[in-house]
């Protein structure tokens, strides 16, 4: 029941950073670890942007400006 501008703050306060600053992390992950949070980000912006399950992401990318 949130705002579209609301959740985009959400997550650029509370999830982006998580995404962002953790990319030393994962330096040494593997693979599957990297697909798994590509995963979960996906569907962080989808559900934001109350997108269809299978929007393509450069749709959802190019909508929300990475959620800037």
């Amino acid at each position: 029941k949130l705002s579209l501008q609301t959740k985009k703050i959400i997550f650029n306060s509370i999830i982006k950073p998580h995404f962002d600053y953790c990319g030393s992390l994962l330096y040494f992950g593997n693979k599957t670890d990297i697909n798994k949070l590509q995963v979960l980000q996906n569907k962080v912006m989808c559900t934001i942007l109350n997108c269809g399950k299978y929007e393509p992401i450069i749709n959802m990318l190019k909508y929300s400006k990475y959620m800037e």
